[in-house]
């Protein structure tokens, strides 16, 4: 089963290789002309046009808007500098969990952004856009720094002991600030 597995993700990733190579750099260009833009956050949470052209520049259109809450799990997940295969799966079994499938626009933008380290600019600007998004809508962030943590906690650890590194809940950490409200309550009452 395990050899299937790898067969499959081996055959997966050299498929769809040019097409994640074509997202992130679309990503990259979208995120910097954002930067450039200068939208505040605050002209984010006044105009649901400009949150959604943001939303639609970062590539969370479609189905990929199911996984816009997911992108603190992607940071956790390179905190140390790489994915680790436990963080990698934790991350897809959520996608799972929600019904994506492999090859949707969703699971290609994740597999995308687990590929490679995701541009700062473009996380900057993902992370604006979450914040906007709890302000203007009163969206749930508590919920995000639970799987952030068990993203971190799938990566190490023996018998649980150390299991999230120092760098790792640094990312959640500055996670849980970016994203305030019951995202830092929760990193608080579970890491703090």
């Amino acid at each position: 089963m395990a050899d299937e597995d790898e067969t499959t993700n081996s055959w997966f990733a050299k498929d769809h290789e040019q097409r994640r190579q074509e997202i992130r750099d679309d990503l990259k260009k979208k995120a910097l002309e954002l930067q450039a833009r200068g939208d505040s956050e605050a002209s984010l949470t006044e105009s649901d046009d400009a949150l959604s052209e943001s939303i639609k520049l970062l590539g969370f259109e479609g189905s990929a808007a199911r996984v816009l809450d997911l992108l603190p799990l992607v940071l956790v997940s390179w905190a140390d500098g790489e994915v680790q295969h436990g963080e990698r799966k934790t991350i897809l079994d959520v996608l799972a969990g929600r019904g994506i499938k492999p090859g949707d626009d969703a699971w290609m933008l994740m597999e995308t952004l687990l590929e490679k380290p995701p541009p700062e600019a473009y996380v900057d600007e993902c992370l604006s856009v979450l914040r906007a998004l709890r302000v203007k809508y009163g969206s749930g962030t508590g919920g995000v720094v639970q799987l952030c943590l068990k993203v971190a906690e799938a990566s190490g650890g023996l018998f649980g002991i150390g299991s999230v590194s120092d760098s790792e809940r640094t990312t959640l950490h500055s996670v849980a600030v970016a994203l305030g409200g019951k995202a830092e309550k929760r990193f608080q009452r579970l890491l703090g």
